[in-house]
This record gives structure tokens, sequence and C-alpha cells, in this order.
């Protein structure tokens, strides 16, 4: 977008602000807005929040699982107040639920037929570092104590475990939240963070749908591909706190071998094998797709 320069006194130039930008961030005369001299351009910011809004919507009729939709859609976009309207009990569950799955959430008024929920907390930059390392940790904590469980044939410990997808969903939305309120600190980063948060989430999912799925115990050979995939899993953690080319290198290597071993097994007429080996493929998959973006970060 160009700007025409607009002599003002003596020896001053001025532009004007598209008035988008402005409102997204909403700006007003008399704040402070930082500039930044990059060779030939300069950059305007600012350390303003976008606007948060308030929202209104109407989840009567739905099935509990798009209520959830409706509701997490809405707190991730940061919506700083949502008036839901509503026309049963059981919707009225969903909202409940939903508010204590949202960080800083709560309902603050409820009529009939209505609730109204607001954040009461705001976010912070401290609060996303924190919370992210927190996704990594419980990612890599639901295949070890997976992976112990399987050794141990202790197939009911695995739907348990499978619960812990519940506490990644909460942390990954909050961080996608505060993505779109404030963007990352290094803003050049932030849909490099977004992409790789919802693939973490989904990489939560691919456990969760995995440990359900089971029913009985698995065979030595598939449980010995699970062993090397968690040993992957804990060589993929390691890079977000510290890159290192080689141990890159290395976790593709261990995601090719695996696409053709479990491929390989998946002739295996053992259901819960082709189940456990089917995860395996998908979540090494998802794994090389997440790094491919963390490799960006470090060229």
């Amino acid at each position: 977008m160009k700007r025409k320069l607009v002599r003002q006194g003596e020896n001053t130039l001025t532009i004007s602000l598209p008035s988008a930008w402005v409102n997204s961030f909403g700006l007003k005369p008399g704040d402070e807005v930082e500039l930044n001299e990059e060779n030939k351009n300069l950059v305007i910011g600012t350390k303003s929040d976008f606007k948060q809004k308030k929202s209104e919507i109407d989840i009567s009729g739905l099935r509990r699982s798009l209520a959830f939709v409706y509701l997490s859609n809405c707190y991730i976009r940061g919506d700083e107040e949502i008036r839901v309207k509503y026309d049963s009990h059981e919707l009225l569950d969903v909202i409940n639920e939903s508010a204590n799955m949202m960080i800083g959430i709560a309902v603050v008024e409820q009529g009939k037929n209505y609730c109204i929920l607001k954040d009461l907390s705001g976010t912070s930059d401290a609060d996303f570092d924190a919370l992210f390392r927190r996704i990594l940790l419980l990612i890599g904590s639901m295949g070890e104590t997976g992976l112990d469980a399987l050794r141990k044939k202790d197939i009911a410990s695995l739907k348990s475990i499978a619960k812990t997808d519940e506490s990644i969903n909460k942390f990954v939305n909050y961080c996608l939240r505060s993505l779109n309120l404030k963007g990352y600190r290094d803003f050049q980063k932030t849909m490099h963070y977004y992409t790789i948060i919802v693939l973490l989430e989904q990489l939560g999912d691919e456990y969760a749908r995995l440990y359900k799925g089971i029913h009985a115990p698995v065979s030595k050979g598939a449980l010995k591909l699970f062993e090397e995939f968690v040993a992957m899993s804990k060589k993929f953690s390691v890079l977000f706190h510290k890159y290192d080319k080689e141990l890159a290198t290395d976790i593709f290597n261990i995601r090719d071998r695996l696409r053709e071993m479990t491929l390989e097994k998946m002739s295996n007429p053992c259901i819960n094998d082709v189940i456990l080996l089917y995860r395996i493929r998908k979540m090494t998959e998802l794994m090389a797709d997440i790094l491919k973006l963390e490799i960006g970060f470090h060229i």
C-alpha cells in the first residue's frame, strides 16, 4: 500500500496510517507507535494487542461435538466476551465444560437460555512460552506412559492416558488465542508457531485415538516399532530446546525406516497390531512435518 507524504510545519513530513490496522489494535490519538529503520524501510509497530471483540453465537440444536467447535473457535480467535444462546440442559453442560477448558474464561452471567462467557485474565508472552513447553512435555509423556502400559499389557490404563489429550487441547487453545491477540514476540514467527501448535494438537489426538482403539495386547514386533517411535519422539522434543542438524537428520532417517517397517508389518491379521502400526505411521509423518517448520527457524 502507498501513502503520500504531507508537509506539516517547516521540517516535518507526515503520513496517514491505514484505518483497518488502527482499528485492529484499537489505537487512538495520543497513543504511541514504534518506528524502526531497516535499511530503506521504516517499520511502524505497536505494543498494543489486537482489539478484542464481543460476540454472540447460537448453539441451539447443535450436537455436543459441534457446539464445542463453535465455542472453542470464538475463544481461539480472541473474543473477550461471548454471549451464547442455547435450548437444552445438555448444551448448558457443554457451555460450562467449555469454560472449564478455556484458560482465563468464566461464566459471568446466566439467564433464560443464554450465558455470557468473559475473559477475566488476559494473556502474556511468558504464558505462551511456558505453555508451549508444557504441550511438548505432555505429548512426550503420552508416548512414554503408553509404551510402559503396553509393555506391561496393562490395556485398561491406556484409556486414562488418552485423557491427557484434554490438557493438551486446553493449552493449545490458549496458545493459539495468544498468537491471534498478540502474535509471537518475533512477529515473523507467528504463523510458524501457529502451524506447529495446530500439528502438535493433532499429534496428541493421534495418541488418544491409538490408546482408545487398542483393546488387547499387541505383538512383540509391533511393540518394538512403538519403542523406536517413542525414542524418536524424545529426540524430537530435544530439538525444540537445542536445535542440532545431525539430530534432525537422525529423526528423518528413523521416519524413513518406520515408514517401511510399519507398512511391511500391516499385513499381520492382528487388528490391535494394525491399529498401533497405523498410528505409529501417521504420528511419525506428523513429527516430520512439524520438524520441517522448526528447521525454518534455524536456516
